[in-house]
């Protein structure tokens, strides 16, 4: 999205008054340019919660790279307080869910990880990095091919300073689904992987030492 100079103008009348970048009221002014540019998409998406996530996601790709990384973060950050030591029983999220969720806590969950998961799809470095502290949550035991998937990913991006290992993976992976996991990274097709992982195991044990680099 290319600003007009009136829209250029109120994002540095900001910058004056408020000084640095603020996540939430700096997402709000981009959002404001972009209502008032496109009256329409209010009347096609009325509901403002799933109106404001449908923009910043088309945005993630257009706007400036801070813009939306404090939403992912935030995203995780809340997952992490709420429900790292929870324990649903049978019920956990691998790249897909164990099963069903039945009770109101489990639906409760499974509709705040799910709500992160189309920003993590861009495929954008940090939103692919706070998807894969989420792994820290009880309940959240990522297949290894998953895990995989965004441990290269963050690697080949060079935008952290970590080796992201991923040798304590390779002996769950296949020759085949390697090369095809490398072959979604090539494509930033993370939709792939999560559509054709395996179904859950039982519950695992929660390795802690393989979290050990986030």
């Amino acid at each position: 999205m290319q600003f007009t100079e009136e829209e250029w103008a109120l994002l540095e009348d900001k910058k004056r008054m408020n000084g640095p970048f603020d996540c939430k009221s700096d997402s709000e002014l981009y959002f404001g340019i972009y209502k008032r540019r496109y009256p329409e998409f209010e009347k096609a998406v009325p509901d403002r919660r799933e109106r404001l996530q449908l923009w910043q996601i088309e945005a993630i790709a257009t706007y400036p790279y801070p813009l939306f990384s404090c939403v992912v973060r935030d995203w995780s950050s809340a997952l992490l307080r709420r429900y790292r030591t929870s324990n649903f029983g049978g019920f956990f999220y691998c790249g897909r869910w164990s099963r069903p969720a039945i009770s109101p806590a489990e639906k409760r969950f499974q509709a705040a990880v799910e709500w992160g998961l189309p920003y993590v799809e861009t495929m954008r470095s940090d939103m692919l990095f706070h998807f894969l502290t989420v792994a820290k949550v009880n309940a959240v035991r990522l297949n290894a091919d998953v895990e995989y998937f965004l441990r290269t990913a963050l690697r080949q991006s060079g935008d952290f300073h970590a080796d992201w290992p991923v040798g304590h993976l390779l002996s769950e992976l296949a020759e085949k689904r390697i090369a095809e996991l490398d072959a979604a990274i090539a494509r930033r097709d993370l939709d792939f992987v999560l559509e054709t992982t395996p179904s859950c195991p039982a519950l695992p044990l929660k390795e802690d030492s393989a979290l050990s680099d986030l």
